[in-house]
């Protein structure tokens, strides 16, 4: 049987200090205003926890692990404030981005992650 990706294994420290970082990301989150009963759900935490282990499987130290994850659900939540608010966000503008020398712009990187 192929695999097509390799397999990570993290060890128990490795775990804990992604623990530590899903914790300061969420304190972090919290002091932005987020509701804490939305940062610290167990959707969030896996969220989070999916996210760090793709970040984590590609070498970022936790530092940039950490700054990562909170530029990634900064973005997505102020997106998200402003779509709630009528804002237009460019998504509708992707098409002719696209096709204007195939510049992507109305779409935030986080959604590659």
């Amino acid at each position: 049987m192929a695999v097509d990706r390799a397999r990570i294994a993290f060890g128990p420290e490795a775990l804990s200090r992604f623990n530590l970082i899903i914790e300061e990301v969420s304190l972090n989150l919290v002091d932005d205003g987020l509701a804490a009963e939305l940062v610290k759900s167990d959707e969030m935490r896996r969220k989070l926890a999916k996210r760090l282990l793709g970040f984590a499987r590609l070498w970022w130290t936790d530092t940039q692990i950490k700054q990562l994850l909170l530029r990634t659900l900064r973005n997505q939540f102020s997106a998200a404030r402003q779509t709630a608010a009528g804002v237009e966000t460019g998504a509708e503008n992707v098409k002719q981005d696209a096709d204007n020398g195939g510049r992507c712009s109305a779409l935030p990187w986080s959604r590659w992650v």
